[in-house]
């Protein structure tokens, strides 16, 4: 297969990604991590008694490598 300048990457990290030609790159969310945190702001949220929503908590995906990747160009 031929390999493209495109930084299109799956996100979920679906099974089928693996079996593809090329293996596509995907990435893969913490959704236990978004959970516990979306849990976490809504107590948090309940105890004080606020309303706004500014709270916010990032969650690191991972990234899994497969064989889309091609190396930078120099």
């Amino acid at each position: 297969g031929e390999r493209r300048d495109a930084d299109d990457r799956p996100v979920d990290d679906v099974p089928e990604a693996a079996y593809y030609t090329p293996p596509l790159t995907t990435v893969r969310p913490d959704f236990d991590a978004a959970a516990t945190a979306s849990l976490d702001l809504l107590l948090a949220q309940i105890e004080s008694g606020s309303t706004d929503g500014s709270a916010r908590r990032t969650i690191a995906p991972t990234l899994v490598v497969r064989d889309s990747v091609a190396p930078p160009k120099s």
